[in-house]
């Protein structure tokens, strides 16, 4: 017969067994622990942004390339450079008037800063008998202009967009050179040259 105080022993080791158990069942079942998942790392690739090959170059207008053209002036090649405008050669005034032997003066009257201003050049062939020609322009804000008429003697030519202002340089449309200098002018986008001679064209 086992004696009183050992079965009360085992009774209390059984008593101490069952309370753990329950202890451990109910952390697993009534508080389970909150797990906090890490964040996702973004793995997309970071796409970058290519800069805008329709901006203008600076110092050139809308529209406007920068001035890269190449001239030359009855076989001599210059070292200022045109302009291309809406697949148009446009061209420093005075540096190609003064190539194709002209003289040039320019009379700008005094105004305050910021003010439209009325312009004019004067273009006098060389030789005697020779026509001058007066190019009169208004320079308004933006050194945009907004009025340009070419005079010779008993006539005035009123020209629609025949002149622009970039980097404080006269440029002009071709129309001027054969209209007003006499002058033939090619313009080879291709080779982004331009040729200008003497004379109209055949």
């Amino acid at each position: 017969m086992i004696p009183v105080r050992k079965l009360w022993k085992v009774a209390t080791v059984i008593a101490l067994l069952l309370a753990a158990l329950a202890m451990l069942s109910g952390c697993t079942t009534n508080n389970p622990a909150e797990i906090t998942p890490l964040p996702t790392p973004n793995l997309a690739p970071t796409v970058m942004e290519a800069p805008n090959p329709t901006e203008p170059a600076a110092g050139a207008l809308p529209g406007t390339g920068a001035a890269n053209l190449n001239i030359t002036v009855d076989g001599r090649a210059l070292t200022e450079r045109g302009v291309d405008r809406d697949r148009a050669a446009w061209l420093p005034l005075k540096a190609v008037a003064e190539a194709l032997g002209h003289r040039v003066t320019e009379d700008e009257p005094g105004t305050a800063p910021g003010a439209a201003q009325n312009r004019r050049i004067t273009i006098t062939p060389q030789g005697a008998g020779g026509e001058p020609v007066e190019v009169t322009y208004r320079v308004g804000a933006g050194d945009a202009v907004t009025e340009a008429s070419i005079a010779r003697t008993g006539m005035t030519q009123t020209l629609t967009n025949p002149l622009m202002m970039v980097d404080n340089t006269l440029y002009a449309a071709e129309k001027v050179f054969t209209e007003a200098l006499n002058a033939h002018v090619t313009y080879d986008a291709g080779a982004r040259t331009v040729t200008v001679t003497k004379g109209t064209a055949p």
